[in-house]
């Protein structure tokens, strides 16, 4: 695929998923956010060491950001696992 299409395709799901992100789905800004990183923006090819250093942390704070809104969706199911496991359920 061509990186300008990468490019808009990226845009795409990263504002999709701010929009659900202000209306308070977590769950769908990570699934759209998720699906973005299908269509990374900067060169494909390019190995990540050779990247530059501010493509590496937009898509490690892209990667931060899903993984803290996974985790804060589905905190009261993953706090009663836990106290479950530990209370011996």
């Amino acid at each position: 695929m061509q990186s300008g299409i990468n490019r808009f395709l990226y845009a795409g799901f990263i504002l999709m998923g701010a929009y659900y992100a202000f209306r308070g789905d977590l769950m769908q800004l990570v699934v759209m956010w998720g699906i973005a990183f299908a269509f990374d923006p900067f060169d494909p090819k390019q190995p990540w060491k050779e990247r530059k250093g501010w493509q590496r942390a937009v898509l490690i704070f892209q990667l931060s950001v899903v993984i803290l809104a996974f985790l804060g969706s589905n905190w009261t199911d993953i706090k009663s696992g836990i106290l479950d496991g530990w209370s011996g359920k």
